[in-house]
């Protein structure tokens, strides 16, 4: 573990100016989603010739969830790219140098794509439960996540949410081209292949990356969480519980 004084150093807390700073950041980035997804309704309805109820929905339109899924997909791939290139840059290999940097140090691209998180589950969030009911579980999915963000303005877990909120969205980029893929080719059958190429890329995807990857970098943070209980360097015990 690092020495004594880096907690000192470090100093990670909340304040209104960093969540407001959060805000202020990600609101410009929310409006683009939204406009993104306004436009992309209007596009394909013009391409399709007008409007479908998919079979393999109870709500919204043809066009309204291709919409919403082409910018789940345009953030995935963002996401993506931040985390792999995190990862290529040795920033994920120098903030895992410690139990102190894992947790509290703080990382300016770690930070950029935590903006970028925070505008898309606030958009994700009113899509799942006002535009596109999706139930409960993922209404809720999406706001702790909000959340998450707001959270890891102490600084915290920056090493962490690089694989969290980036590289794990590897998986989610087939799932998002599947599922657009997968409204349309009730309408137009030529999308049947890349569904079912998609489909399988998916899984191949989610077991390396969800069922290896995920619970291996769970278990290295609860330790880190657990180490820092035990030794009383927590910066809120209420964010790390």
């Amino acid at each position: 573990m690092a020495d004594s004084g880096a907690m000192d150093v470090l100093s990670p807390s909340y304040s209104a100016v960093k969540l407001s700073g959060l805000v202020a950041e990600a609101l410009p980035i929310l409006i683009i989603f939204a406009a993104c997804h306004s436009l992309l309704v209007v596009v394909v309805r013009r391409i399709t010739g007008g409007d479908w109820v998919p079979k393999t929905t109870s709500s919204g339109t043809g066009a309204e969830l291709v919409a919403y899924n082409c910018v789940v997909l345009g953030f995935d791939l963002l996401s993506t790219f931040m985390g792999v290139c995190a990862l290529l840059d040795g920033t994920m290999t120098s903030l895992f140098s410690s139990v102190d940097d894992r947790l509290y140090a703080y990382s300016a691209l770690g930070s950029t794509l935590c903006t970028v998180t925070a505008a898309f589950e606030a958009y994700n969030t009113f899509v799942s439960a006002v535009m596109l009911p999706q139930g409960p579980a993922l209404v809720a999915h999406h706001a702790v996540t909000l959340l998450l963000c707001g959270i890891a303005t102490a600084p915290y877990c920056h090493a962490y949410l690089l694989f969290f909120f980036g590289i794990a969205n590897l998986s989610s980029i087939s799932l998002a081209a599947f599922t657009i893929c997968d409204i349309l080719r009730a309408r137009y059958p030529a999308f049947e292949a890349p569904y079912n190429h998609l489909r399988t890329a998916f899984g191949l995807s989610f077991l390396v990356v969800r069922t290896g990857a995920w619970p291996v970098l769970s278990a290295r943070f609860w330790m880190d969480s657990y180490i820092a209980v035990r030794v009383g360097r927590v910066h809120s015990y209420l964010a790390t519980t």
